[in-house]
């Protein structure tokens, strides 16, 4: 092995470490975000365009909150209160809605595709975006009506 093929391979190694550490990086600045975007959400009661991919709100007490043009991507609501919600343009998909209640719940343009709505009530969906990757309230496939 020549000086000049040892000194690629180290070149090599280094820029994977350097890599390694931007992903983890960004990766942790992704979760700091989040936990900021949430606390926002517990103090003022709204975090409209935030971007919560992912999050589970656990029991949270989220009635009445505004996340309008919220990221809310395979976001967990598992029966959780959600009643007088705006989620008007937020981004729901693959979100776990099962067995909320969403009474008076804004739903505006809303994407709903591949979210699970089972065993919900109240939910008023006529101007949300539903697909037959949907599961309506009623445990149905969608589009939900």
């Amino acid at each position: 092995m020549t000086t000049m093929t040892k000194n690629l391979g180290l070149q090599w190694v280094a820029g994977l470490a350097l890599v390694g550490a931007v992903l983890t990086t960004g990766a942790h600045a992704a979760q700091d975000a989040h936990l900021r975007e949430q606390a926002q959400l517990k103090q003022t009661r709204a975090c409209d365009g935030c971007d919560l991919t992912g999050v589970n709100f656990g029991r949270a007490d989220l009635k009445g909150v505004s996340l309008t043009g919220a990221k809310l991507i395979g976001a967990g609501f598992y029966k959780i209160d959600l009643s007088n919600a705006n989620f008007s343009g937020a981004d729901l998909s693959k979100a776990n809605l099962t067995m909320c209640n969403l009474t008076n719940v804004n739903f505006g343009n809303a994407n709903l595709a591949g979210a699970n709505l089972s065993g919900s009530t109240g939910a008023g969906l006529a101007s949300a975006v539903t697909t037959e990757t949907t599961t309506c309230p009623d445990g149905q496939a969608g589009p939900c009506r």
